[in-house]
């Protein structure tokens, strides 16, 4: 038996006989950039009955023979000569394969008995689309008789197409510091089969910064690619007031504090990093009216600050009936010192502001 299968081994590579065409015949493949596409090899000739043959199969740049797990070749021959003919496939180098198919029982096969074979094929990621040429060259095809025909080179086209991956692409954010996170949502190049799942790390006490919003496969199916976002937390608005006060002219000036609207997570004035100042150009001697309190100065890691100045209202006396006279009372005009009154009381005395005992006192 062995001797038989040399036989025809040899007579297979031995390139003599006629030309002849359209002895194998494939169809033109389409296929997408990274993925796989089985083609069929058919013997096409009305007369002749085989029991060997041998070809090469060369491939075009950013295509191959796809291979299994253990590295084998995925080919194989039509179920229908399985079990009488042998397949031995070789990778030549430069994307050329070397078929050679002989049977041991010299079990034929029909010129018009369809597929040969299958040859399952694998486009390089990186290929473009676009279209190229493969071509089945070196045909040797031996009859039972041990006669045998050359053949004319075959060529089919590859057409190239990328795949289309889904983009998943999600959206960014913005809030404001001690907020809740706003719906995290995404945009989609293609239909998903499934929903993707959207996470941050942020939560309504992580202070002012940029969080990624991160794409997580959820329940989608398949390949995709990912392109995450940012949550971007602002500072919260914090009013700063001043507040109002009221004091009668002479008086020393209240001490000022500030009221605060907006603070988050519970937060107090303890967070600040800066406490706000309260000035006034007033004093205990300006004259009766209203004067701003100006705020200002306050600072906080997770605040912007608004401030809304106070006012200091400053009041006149309404009479001199708080003055202690003593005794004797003795009342000076501002201008020059010029005594006015000297009794035990000061009625009579027109309007204006005099110094009686050592202290201002505003007539009215």
């Amino acid at each position: 038996m062995k001797s038989i299968r040399n036989l025809f081994i040899a007579v297979l590579l031995i390139m003599v006989g006629n030309a002849y065409a359209d002895n194998l015949e494939v169809p033109d493949v389409n296929i997408k950039t990274g993925e796989y596409s089985q083609i069929g090899i058919a013997l096409n000739n009305p007369t002749n009955n085989y029991v060997a043959f041998q070809f090469d199969l060369e491939l075009p740049e950013g295509v191959c023979i796809a291979k299994r797990n253990n590295g084998k070749l995925i080919v194989s021959l039509n179920e229908d000569r399985i079990d009488d003919h042998t397949l031995n496939v070789s990778d030549l180098g430069g994307n050329r394969y070397r078929f050679l198919s002989f049977s041991m029982t010299n079990a034929e096969f029909y010129g018009k008995s369809g597929s040969l074979l299958y040859v399952t094929l694998l486009a390089d990621g990186n290929v473009g689309d676009g279209m190229k040429t493969a071509y089945i060259k070196s045909q040797v095809f031996t009859e039972a008789g041990g006669n045998q025909s050359q053949w004319s080179d075959v060529s089919f086209s590859v057409s190239f197409s990328a795949i289309d991956i889904p983009v998943i692409i999600a959206e960014n954010k913005a809030r404001e510091y001690g907020e809740e996170n706003p719906t995290l949502t995404y945009t989609s190049s293609t239909t998903l089969n499934g929903k993707p799942l959207l996470a941050t790390t942020a939560t309504k006490t992580s202070p002012i910064g940029e969080y990624s919003i991160v794409v997580e496969r959820g329940t989608v199916s398949g390949d995709y690619t990912a392109k995450n976002a940012i949550l971007t937390v602002n500072k919260a608005p914090l009013i700063v007031k001043g507040g109002s006060y009221i004091m009668k002219w002479g008086e020393a000036l209240p001490t000022f504090t500030a009221t605060y609207e907006g603070f988050k997570n519970s937060e107090t004035e303890s967070v600040l990093t800066k406490k706000p100042t309260l000035t006034t150009t007033a004093t205990s001697s300006s004259e009766p009216g209203t004067y701003d309190i100006i705020v200002a100065d306050a600072d906080a890691e997770n605040y912007e600050m608004n401030y809304v100045k106070g006012t200091l209202t400053i009041i006149a006396t309404s009479s001199i009936d708080s003055v202690s006279m003593g005794n004797q009372v003795d009342a000076y005009s501002l201008a020059g010192n010029k005594v006015l009154s000297k009794s035990n009381s000061l009625e009579g005395l027109s309007k204006g502001i005099y110094i009686v005992n050592g202290r201002k006192v505003v007539v009215n």
